[in-house]
């Protein structure tokens, strides 16, 4: 399973949330935060834990799919 498509099933359980605006959210001790952290060469990603594996995903590129409602083509 790609990576994306682990935030994107965390996306639609609402365990994390994309605004109008593109930026990623989810709720932390009872606050909602921003979830992408800096990958420290200029790109923001997202993690996620599943059954002891982390995934990480550009978060570009889940704004990119969540707004088009489709993956990005093989080779971008």
């Amino acid at each position: 399973m790609r990576a994306e498509d682990v935030i994107h099933k965390a996306i639609k359980d609402k365990l994390f949330m994309i605004d109008e605006e593109g930026r990623i959210w989810r709720e932390r001790n009872g606050e909602i935060v921003r979830a992408e952290n800096s990958t420290g060469n200029g790109y923001l990603q997202i993690r996620k834990m599943v059954n002891g594996k982390r995934y990480h995903a550009g978060a570009h590129r889940v704004v990119w799919e969540h707004f088009n409602g489709r993956q990005i083509p093989k080779g971008y």
